[in-house]
């Protein structure tokens, strides 16, 4: 682990030396701030850069070799990574891979986008070989309670559908159960216990059909007939490629459209997803369009962010329309662009749950442990969400809390949030061991569950994450021992 020095460093010439493996920890303190890293590397080795994580900043990085570029000395050439190589778009996460072709000296640039920097604004950037990189591990294990709806990786398979039913709450659901151990919160809350919500008899919607791509179908004329649902399988091949399929929709329909790419992913597939009506105007796609202040003139800018693996559309208008889908540019295709689309009817659920820095917990004895709790609310969900924690130690427990809202108008917003994203609900809570809790020697791993409510129906219980927790010595316990 290597901590940004407090010397200068936003230069070539002036570049912090690290060795690597290693984790970088560093902040971007003032508004167009760079940091830069030197580091040696040897001929044919293959190394990864990338953002482990950020705050209050949307971190770029870039990469050099040692030498001088024609436009001066103190400016150097910068080296394309392998990702960048492939896409025109901006990629969904800072991070790339360079097989290095000449043995020297290299520089990593770290910066932020539209250059925001605030005394608030970190990262941590690790550098690696390759093949000591968990990002690119063929097949990691999801870890207990992640639900990764929003990812192109995730397999829309027939029991998919099923999978999102059982995170919303059922309209005939019958349920007098009340969580025991606790009191219950109004809203978004905690219980000091759980008990499984009650057995829902779900109303399925039909079997999505299966539609295999038929070519010739590069215009709307062309377009392949489906209904709704349908799961879509397909290859952009060759470069250009545009597939056509038209579905019918009834006045006031609410569908959503999920993309699957089980080969080729961001950022070298990006798939590009359209819907167009019958006067070849295109009504919404997949791409995040992104307005941000952060410029010389403090001026409105639009730029296109990313493509989404998901986009959700209220019809006004009955009739039919055409889905098209492409990759971003025109340049490329090949058949490992490979995609699957599912088309269906909207399913109000809850969607990912992230708990900040909740990888793992160090309780102090007597002192207050904040989690900050996002909640995606996703398809038209707006229930209330009720946190239960299970398997705390002893002298343990969690209480709800209010987080503090400063007001402040973001400086950079999604401009079609009601397509791409989901409705981001936050909440906190305080977990707090007692002066006279036992210590523990060993980590215990502790469930955090949620309950969502709507209608005054408890909907199932959802596990959200499994979190080492110890309990340890608390500061001011400390300062009172005897010297």
């Amino acid at each position: 682990v290597v901590v940004e020095t407090a010397n200068p460093h936003q230069t070539v010439r002036q570049a912090q030396p690290v060795n690597f493996p290693a984790i970088i920890n560093g902040k971007l303190e003032k508004p167009g701030e760079l940091d830069f890293y030197s580091f040696h590397a040897k001929q044919g080795q293959e190394l990864t850069f990338e953002v482990v994580s950020s705050q209050n900043c949307d971190p770029r990085l870039a990469l050099y070799p040692q030498g001088r570029s024609w436009f001066g000395p103190e400016r150097p050439t910068r080296l394309l990574m392998k990702e960048e190589r492939t896409s025109d778009l901006m990629p969904l996460e800072a991070r790339g891979t360079y097989r290095i072709l000449e043995a020297g000296e290299y520089f990593l640039e770290v910066s932020s986008l539209f250059g925001k920097g605030t005394p608030n604004s970190s990262y941590q950037v690790r550098i690696a070989f390759r093949e000591q990189s968990p990002r690119y591990e063929a097949q990691s294990e999801q870890p207990p309670g992640e639900w990764p709806e929003r990812s192109f990786s995730r397999k829309l398979n027939d029991n998919w559908m099923t999978n999102l039913e059982a995170r919303a709450v059922e309209a005939g659901d019958e349920s007098t159960t009340q969580a025991k151990g606790g009191s219950s919160t109004q809203g978004s809350g905690v219980d000091s216990g759980a008990e499984r919500g009650p057995k829902k008899v779900l109303r399925l919607p039909s079997r999505p059909s299966s539609v295999v791509e038929r070519e010739p179908n590069d215009r709307a004329a062309q377009a392949q007939d489906i209904s709704v649902p349908a799961v879509i399988e397909g290859t952009i091949e060759p470069p250009g490629d545009v597939d056509n399929f038209k579905f019918k929709v009834e006045p006031g329909q609410k569908l959503a459209l999920e993309i699957e790419t089980p080969d080729a992913k961001p950022p070298y597939f990006n798939p590009r997803l359209g819907i167009v009506d019958s006067q070849d105007h295109e009504l919404f796609s997949n791409v995040e369009r992104r307005l941000s202040m952060f410029n010389n003139n403090a001026d409105p800018q639009v730029y296109l962010k990313s493509v989404e693996p998901k986009a959700i559309y209220t019809f006004e208008r009955g009739g039919e329309y055409v889905l098209q889908i492409r990759d971003v540019t025109s340049r490329y295709g090949n058949p490992s662009y490979r995609y699957r689309i599912l088309l269906r009817p909207e399913i109000p659920h809850v969607g990912e749950v992230s708990v900040e820095d909740g990888d793992r917990i160090n309780l102090s004895r007597g002192e207050p442990k904040r989690l900050t709790i996002t909640a995606s609310y996703e398809e038209g969900f707006t229930g209330d969400l009720s946190f239960t924690f299970t398997g705390l130690p002893e002298g343990v427990q969690a209480f709800p809390a209010v987080q503090f809202n400063d007001g402040r108008a973001p400086l950079e917003v999604t401009v079609n949030p009601d397509v791409i994203a989901p409705k981001p609900q936050k909440t906190t809570i305080v977990l707090l061991a007692s002066p006279e809790a036992p210590l523990t020697s060993k980590p215990m791993i502790v469930q955090l569950h949620c309950h969502p409510i709507a209608k005054g129906r408890l909907g199932p219980n959802l596990l959200v994450r499994e979190i080492p927790l110890m309990v340890v010595e608390g500061s001011q316990q400390k300062e009172e021992k005897p010297q």
